[in-house]
C-alpha cells in the first residue's frame, strides 16, 4: 500500500468517525420543524401574527405529513431589525392533524390578531422541494434552511 493510499485511508476514517448522526444534530440544532422529503413530507405554510402592542410575532410553521395531515409547530416572541427572532418561547404543537381542522386554528387565530389590529402574513410552501424553498427563503431574506448531506455533514441551502 502506498504513502496516498493510507492518507486516503485514514482521511476516510476521520470522516467517518466526525459524522454526527442525524438525531445528535437535531439534539444540537434544536431546529423547530425537520422535514424528510424521502418519506413525503413538505413545508406546507408558515405564518406569523405580529402583535400591534409589542412588537412580538407568533409564528406557526408547518409541514404536511406523507398522509396529507398536517405536523405544526407554534411559538412566539420578539424579533430582531433582521426579522429572525431573538427569543422564542410558548411552544405548541399540533400532531397529525387533518388540513380542516388546522386551517380553523389559523382562521381562529387570525381573528384574534385581526380584531386587535395585528399584521398576518402567510407564505404557501405546499407542494414546493426544499430547494425550491430555500431558494425562495434566501430571495427574500425569510429563513435559514440546513441539510444533511450524504456524508453526514450538515450544510445551509
Amino acid at each position: 500500500m502506498s504513502g496516498s493510499e493510507r492518507t486516503c485511508s485514514t482521511m476516510n476514517k476521520r470522516r467517518q468517525q466526525n459524522k454526527k448522526p442525524i438525531k445528535q444534530l437535531c439534539k444540537d440544532l434544536k431546529p423547530v420543524i425537520t422535514i424528510d422529503e424521502s418519506v413525503g413530507e413538505g413545508l406546507f405554510l408558515i405564518v406569523n401574527f405580529i402583535s400591534p402592542y409589542d412588537g412580538n410575532i407568533r409564528r406557526v410553521i408547518s409541514k404536511r405529513l406523507p398522509n396529507g395531515n398536517i405536523e405544526a409547530v407554534l411559538y412566539d416572541g420578539p424579533v430582531g431589525e433582521d426579522g429572525l427572532h431573538t427569543e422564542k418561547r410558548n411552544f405548541m404543537g399540533l400532531k397529525d392533524v387533518t388540513e380542516k381542522k388546522f386551517l380553523f386554528t389559523l382562521k381562529v387565530l387570525q381573528d384574534i390578531y385581526g380584531a386587535v389590529g395585528g399584521e398576518i402574513n402567510i407564505r404557501n410552501y405546499d407542494k414546493r422541494s426544499l430547494n425550491e424553498v430555500a431558494a425562495l427563503m434566501k430571495l427574500t431574506d425569510s429563513g435559514n434552511v440546513f441539510y444533511v448531506d450524504d456524508e453526514g455533514n450538515l450544510k445551509k441551502r
